[in-house]
């Protein structure tokens, strides 16, 4: 990744910010513009972990935000004494290594995305609303009424964690509502259960992390959000074997219809899950 400093802007830039917020600097939004609130969270962050608090983010900071388990689409670490640079062809084994299990690269990308801001209104309902300055959301429209039921996920009550649901049963979306009652029954029967360590959400009202302009799936309750301690926002999700791990979880979550967070490009979230196409269910 480049140097970037204030009054810097691109993906550089957003996904610096994305590891902030993951770093709890919750006042930065995910922009793409290095303006006066990055600054300061940069100054702080550079600060804490004994780095020249100077704002600008170089080697230095990239290196420490590295070993801190935060993932960077272009950026490599500078290799070890004896390894060799990572080059196109330690690329090519990166991408070979799919389908080997002890990878951050598994599980490998399904053929389908999240849906974008347009698809979602598209599948799932168009949602007028109004937000304040702190980037509240309020519904203006039915569309909740409409849209969003109540389901029980029996699961929910074994994962030892009470809140968060009534006795499993949760808000969702009713057109996604049986594909997400038959992947938690599929991950329960695969035994992968013992996975899931805590849970938090489905529909909520509200825009993307980082933005005060984009609908967050959660807001058309198609998205839901576990194992959050172990995987936060812009971090590397664990690897299958480290605690709180969700990647055995991924394959069956692709074949019910949903994609992972831990796929996303620019701004890791591991914890979650939304539906990314609607999967029919006998």
């Amino acid at each position: 990744m480049k140097v970037i400093k204030h009054g810097s802007i691109g993906d550089d830039v957003e996904e610096w910010q994305y590891f902030l917020m993951g770093e709890q600097y919750y006042i930065v939004e995910g922009t793409g513009v290095f303006d006066d609130i990055t600054h300061a969270a940069t100054v702080d962050f550079q600060r804490r972990n004994g780095l020249k608090p100077d704002g600008v983010v170089g080697k230095h900071s990239y290196l420490k935000a590295n070993f801190l388990g935060f993932d960077f689409s272009d950026f490599n670490p500078i290799p070890a004494k004896g390894e060799k640079k990572e080059g196109k062809k330690a690329k090519k084994k990166q991408s070979d290594a799919n389908v080997d299990m002890s990878g951050k690269h598994w599980p490998p990308e399904p053929n389908f995305k999240g849906p974008s801001p347009a698809l979602a209104q598209e599948m799932f309902g168009k949602i007028k609303y109004k937000s304040d300055r702190k980037g509240q959301v309020t519904l203006l429209n039915n569309w909740e009424k409409k849209n969003i039921i109540t389901i029980n996920i029996p699961q929910l009550n074994k994962i030892g964690q009470r809140w968060g649901h009534k006795n499993g049963d949760i808000l969702f979306h009713k057109l996604a509502a049986p594909q997400m009652i038959a992947l938690w029954q599929a991950w329960e029967d695969a035994g992968l259960l013992p996975l899931i360590t805590d849970w938090c959400c489905t529909y909520s009202m509200r825009f993307v992390r980082g933005s005060k302009t984009r609908l967050s799936n959660h807001a058309y309750g198609t998205a839901f959000d576990i194992n959050i301690r172990s995987n936060a926002l812009g971090k590397t999700p664990p690897v299958v074997g480290k605690p709180g791990s969700l990647r055995k979880l991924v394959p069956l979550a692709n074949e019910f219809g949903f994609y992972w967070g831990g796929h996303f490009p620019r701004r890791k979230d591991g914890m979650h899950f939304e539906v990314a196409k609607i999967i029919r269910i006998a």
